[in-house]
């Protein structure tokens, strides 16, 4: 197995640390290929010892990045799902700037209804703003409020 074919395959796993290729034989194509795939970084020998400890030691920073990340996104989706479906409708529409009025014209419930839920979302998620809501309904899924 080639290591393009292994890439393929950690990428189909989901496999989310970062590679880095090294190769006796590698060319710019190759390069590209490999960051096309996902590889974080492509070195061709010779190279020196510091350059392959200085990429080692970034590819870890990236690392604990995504790892920092994700443990965000699944905080955050773990807030959102104590939210009953309906708070998770008046939530979504809460984020997007909606003012309470709208938000009970859209769906049909009383402006106090709204109020209720709106203070329910607020209490579960430990937030006291639309816009913090915002931030985390993004940090759990950065296209839910396209």
């Amino acid at each position: 197995m080639s290591g393009m074919e292994l890439q393929l395959k950690l990428n189909e796993l989901g496999w989310l640390t970062p590679i880095i290729f090294l190769t006796g034989h590698g060319d710019i194509e190759m390069a590209v290929q490999a960051m096309k795939l996902g590889a974080y970084g492509f070195l061709s020998k010779p190279f020196k010892d510091q350059v392959l400890l200085d990429e080692v030691a970034a590819a870890a920073r990236f690392a604990q990045q995504i790892k920092d990340n994700l443990q965000r996104k699944q905080a955050a989706e773990e807030i959102l799902a104590r939210l009953s479906p309906r708070e998770t409708q008046v939530a979504n529409l809460l984020a997007r700037g909606q003012s309470n009025r709208l938000i009970a014209q859209q769906l049909d419930i009383s402006e106090k209804t709204v109020h209720i839920h709106r203070q329910n979302i607020m209490e579960k998620a430990a937030i006291s703003s639309a816009a913090e809501l915002a931030h985390l309904m993004l940090k759990a899924d950065p296209n839910s409020l396209d």
